[in-house]
């Protein structure tokens, strides 16, 4: 990013993305710094100019006029959000992060793509991958900040419009609500022409009136006159210190392809090519913090008395000078302690991450073994059960033959004893009959 001039970038937003418009296109990229416009219109006044004489070739040569810019850098239609951030956006917080001034500014025609470049929120159908640099901006200062363990930062924020030639605080209540006057533009009620009228016709003399005195201060920066017309309007009092002030500047310059913006679109186009031209002085800044020693204002103080030495009362001079000096040298040892224990504290800290990072490495592998350690054990509990398990099922199928085997003897032995049963009440029928025989014999006949 240049630190002595405007950074200047181009945009060409889509064909047919903003309004009806032709389809054929007059804007076309050269490389990634150029970019080519069919002067269209201006062919058609080189005609006109020649018509009463012109040859064929002569308008044929008037119809190819073409006017080429170059600038740091140039984005085509299908280009994405996040190019142009890393290009335009991304070295402006870089440069806020060292200690710099930042600016980055849209400019271009109505319908040319500075809201959306500038201003879009995203979509969360597209994963907010649309957002445009503003809120990109917001997003990276606050995480590169929250990264950043050395320094603390305390961010401030302000929304405010130039509109009409008066300032608002866009953040006020009464702000808030969305209401507000806009531009409006309506035919007349025969059909002919348009008019403008009353509060707008206001309106559009302020809007034109401020940006034809950017356009001025912008020429007078680029020209290097002495008097730059910071004054002639609020906006250019606004952007004062960001254009030709101590501050890195980057404009983004959106474009039409259409043929029927070839006018607007080489207006928009040469503004930003002398922008270009103009000179940033662009520092470091810096600031005392606390209750630390003015340097400056002691070296001041010494110069202010080395004057008086060359008086009546030299030797008063001299001593107060050498208190001067001393209180100096003091002041710089602070100083150069400070810094010390600052860089000290950076160190304690970056020692204190590395700590912590090797202490959450260490429980990660211990984590790991024990992990391992667990699969390990259940492993052979898983290997135990199925060994139980096959005990259980041998058991099983013992118990299983034995009480088969049971089974089978107490049927023989139910067996064995019917048989038994049987041939005792045989024995038992044999000695009742033989008894029943003597008893007959024995009986007298009737």
């Amino acid at each position: 990013m240049g630190g002595d001039r405007v950074n200047v970038f181009a945009r060409v937003r889509p064909l047919g993305s903003a309004r009806a418009e032709s389809d054929s296109e007059a804007v076309r990229l050269d490389g990634d710094t150029n970019i080519t416009v069919d002067d269209i219109e201006g062919a058609i006044n080189e005609s006109l100019r020649g018509s009463s004489g012109a040859s064929l070739g002569d308008a044929l040569k008037a119809s190819a006029q073409r006017k080429t810019f170059e600038f740091d850098g140039v984005f085509g239609g299908e280009s994405e959000q996040a190019e142009v951030f890393k290009e335009v956006g991304l070295p402006v917080v870089d440069a806020v992060l060292a200690g710099y001034h930042g600016c980055v500014f849209a400019y271009g025609q109505t319908g040319s793509g500075k809201t959306y470049s500038l201003l879009h929120g995203g979509s969360a159908a597209q994963s907010f991958q649309d957002s445009g640099l503003l809120p990109r901006l917001a997003a990276t200062l606050y995480v590169k900040a929250a990264r950043d363990v050395a320094h603390d930062y305390t961010v401030e924020a302000g929304c405010f419009q130039v509109y009409n030639e008066q300032v608002s605080d866009l953040l006020h209540p009464e702000h808030r609500s969305g209401k507000g006057a806009n531009l409006s533009v309506s035919k007349d009620r025969s059909g002919h022409g348009q008019r403008v009228a009353g509060k707008e016709l206001k309106e559009a003399i302020n809007i034109n009136g401020s940006l034809l005195a950017l356009g001025n201060v912008v020429a007078a920066l680029a020209a290097k006159k002495k008097h730059v017309p910071y004054r002639d309007s609020k906006l250019t009092r606004v952007l004062e210190g960001s254009v030709g002030g101590n501050c890195k500047t980057t404009l983004l310059c959106c474009c039409s392809p259409s043929a029927d913006s070839t006018s607007e679109t080489l207006a928009a186009l040469a503004f930003a090519a002398r922008a270009m031209r103009c000179e940033c002085k662009a520092v470091v800044n810096e600031a005392d913090v606390g209750d630390m020693p003015d340097c400056g204002a002691l070296s001041v103080k010494a110069a202010e008395h080395a004057q008086k030495a060359t008086g009546d009362d030299l030797d008063a001079a001299r001593k107060e000078i050498g208190d001067i000096m001393r209180e100096l040298r003091e002041a710089k040892e602070t100083l150069a302690t400070r810094a010390a224990v600052s860089e000290d504290e950076v160190n304690a800290e970056r020692a204190r991450r590395d700590d912590i990072a090797a202490r959450l490495e260490a429980e990660d592998a211990a984590r790991g073994r024990r992990a391992a350690d667990g699969a390990k054990v259940a492993l052979e509990l898983a290997d135990g059960a199925k060994t139980a398990a096959e005990r259980a099922d041998a058991r099983a199928a013992q118990v299983a033959k034995l009480r088969t085997a049971e089974a089978e003897s107490r049927r023989s032995l139910d067996a064995a004893l019917e048989l038994d049963n049987e041939r005792a009440s045989d024995k038992i029928f044999g000695v009742e009959s033989e008894a029943a025989r003597k008893s007959a014999r024995r009986a007298p006949a009737p």
